[in-house]
């Protein structure tokens, strides 16, 4: 779809040509330069100006770039190349923009005044230097024996961070680590839940339920 709208569009651009050539001879300098600002039509008058060169039998140029085809026209073909130039600039501008404010159904779309904030322009690139900074975590402190050290050697593919449940007014947080998340089902819509750990598949039973416990769900015993 997106191919046979690009590809009408760009004939249609042509189309304003065939208004400009029968008044060709009238028009004066800024109103040809102006029609050049569709790329089609600068290249139809740009074809029209080598064909004149041609019928003079002496053909186009280096040195004829800036010198018209006659005393009667004001119109040289190296303005013409220097309008095809302007023309590649402005579409640039217009694609930036579009695709800044416009990116898409998986881009973040930036706000229509994006190009006079200085955060775009002197915004400094997220890199990865080391090790990611942990955020803290006030529950550190109530950890026991019962719950299995985070591995230091292993890189999070998933990270679960700040999970909790609402008992009525109170808020029940699961201290368990990070980079070791659990698959789990909420308790009564299946009559099991099942619970993995996908970086070490080992998990201590009494750290699980007493994990799930603070959430109010249920766990598989592993057979």
């Amino acid at each position: 779809m997106a191919a046979a709208f690009g590809g009408f569009l760009y004939f249609f651009t042509y189309i304003p040509y065939f208004f400009v050539a029968p008044r060709y001879n009238w028009m004066t300098l800024s109103q040809k330069l102006c029609s050049c600002l569709l790329s089609n039509v600068a290249m139809a008058m740009g074809a029209q100006l080598i064909g004149k060169f041609e019928a003079k039998g002496m053909g186009i140029q280096w040195q004829d770039l800036l010198s018209p085809v006659n005393v009667d026209d004001d119109f040289c073909f190296g303005q013409v190349l220097g309008m095809l130039l302007l023309d590649s600039v402005l579409y640039g501008l217009v694609t930036w923009y579009v695709e800044a404010v416009f990116p898409g159904q998986f881009g973040v779309p930036q706000p229509c005044y994006f190009f006079i904030m200085p955060s775009y322009w002197c915004g400094k690139p997220r890199t990865v230097t080391g090790k990611e900074e942990e955020d803290s975590d006030p529950e550190k402190a109530l950890r026991t024996e019962y719950f299995e050290a985070e591995p230091e050697d292993l890189v999070a593919g998933i990270r679960i961070k700040h999970l909790s449940k609402q008992h009525g007014s109170e808020t029940s947080r699961s201290p368990g680590a990070p980079s070791e998340p659990c698959s789990l089902l909420p308790f009564g819509q299946f009559p099991r839940a099942q619970t993995t750990s996908p970086a070490s598949q080992e998990m201590p039973d009494s750290a699980v339920q007493q994990c799930l416990g603070l959430m109010g769900l249920s766990v598989l015993q592993r057979h």
